[in-house]
């Protein structure tokens, strides 16, 4: 009992994001589309889900990296490094799902389950919903970390700590930027890598395929 308490304790928001991911697909899961127009209440209604896959996208990735990824390497990346990463990952989410929507009305629906909703509602729906979801990750981040940071600065108001503190405050700070910068070089130099990669292995083909 006292383990399931402690598991619990230590990830009560992973459950609750697991909870809320199981409702969010059963109210907006295949079954739940409707045949609707642009601009209508059925329409919105569908909207209303991307905005809220884009809020509650952002923060479930923003528990899981500062809590697991690299064990909270994250935390140390700095806050636009890491915002850009989860906006870049609802985004990509967010093009997979309409993928998703275009194979359902090209093949599926059609051929196989008729009697349910077609999914997209043409290219300007298509790109509302691409838009939606980073934008309100984006919201959510920017209303996340000017929460954290008003808290700090009540937190110092109402416990003002000494110099030494405040010294000690601005040296993590400068730390934070290099780790920040480290990170952001190290992301291009795998991408460089990755370049040089490609060519290598065709080379590597070639070689195998046109033996002396």
């Amino acid at each position: 009992m006292n383990n399931i308490h402690h598991w619990f304790k230590n990830r009560w928001p992973f459950v609750v994001f697991a909870i809320y991911w199981s409702i969010y697909i059963y109210i907006w899961g295949i079954w739940g589309w409707r045949d609707s127009e642009l601009f209508d209440i059925a329409w919105w209604f569908d909207e209303a889900g991307h905005a809220l896959g884009g809020i509650m996208g952002a923060l479930t990735l923003l528990y899981l990296y500062k809590t697991y990824s690299l064990h909270g390497i994250f935390r140390f990346a700095g806050k636009k490094h890491l915002t850009k990463d989860i906006i870049e990952d609802v985004a990509i989410f967010g093009i997979l799902w309409e993928l998703g929507e275009l194979i359902w009305d090209l093949y599926l629906q059609p051929n196989y389950l008729f009697w349910l909703a077609k999914a997209q509602k043409g290219a300007a729906d298509t790109i509302i919903d691409l838009i939606t979801n980073p934008l309100f990750a984006f919201i959510t981040l920017i209303i996340y970390f000017s929460c954290v940071r008003l808290s700090k600065y009540i937190y110092k108001k109402i416990y003002p700590g000494d110099e030494n503190i405040a010294a000690a405050e601005e040296e993590v700070e400068e730390v934070l930027e290099i780790l920040a910068y480290l990170s952001l070089k190290t992301r291009l130099l795998k991408k460089h890598q990755l370049k040089r990669l490609v060519p290598a292995i065709k080379k590597l083909f070639h070689k195998n395929s046109h033996p002396a």
